[in-house]
């Protein structure tokens, strides 16, 4: 973690981590929480993947937001915010087409961009990563999703 304790202002530090490294329940030690416990003043955002998780699909605004359920319980934004992670660090990351999913996540970005402006007004506000740019070379994705943004 030292390196996350750059003096550079001018750099922006990061982690991309599936949503169930915020559960103490399945990560012995506490998986991501204890990180942000320890140096999360550090780490600007996390890059949050709600996707590809074997079959737990977060293609509900339900799930990505609120309750994810299934068999990754409490993993949800606002679920994961309850835990002491900010909610201007959960940027919500998605497959940009289904050409990125490997087993599950996918949304329509038309019908994704419906999810924020409630999650928007009960807090959230960090923005989305779509995985993979290159996937979507006309900027459909998020296009769609930067009217809600």
């Amino acid at each position: 973690m030292q390196s996350a304790r750059s003096e550079n202002k001018d750099q922006f530090k990061s982690d991309e981590r599936c949503s169930p490294h915020f559960s103490k329940d399945l990560h012995v030690g506490g998986g991501y929480l204890t990180v942000h416990q320890a140096v999360g003043d550090l780490i600007d955002f996390y890059n949050v993947q709600f996707y590809n998780q074997n079959g737990m699909a977060y293609d509900t605004c339900q799930s990505i937001f609120y309750a994810s359920g299934g068999g990754i319980p409490g993993t949800s934004v606002f679920e994961i915010a309850k835990k002491g992670i900010p909610l201007n660090k959960l940027v919500v990351g998605k497959p940009i087409s289904w050409d990125g999913v490997v087993n599950s996540g996918y949304m329509d970005p038309w019908i994704m961009a419906t999810c924020l402006p409630d999650a928007k007004a009960k807090g959230w506000d960090a923005g989305v990563m779509g995985w993979q740019y290159s996937l979507d070379p006309s900027y459909q994705w998020i296009s769609a999703l930067n009217t809600q943004l």
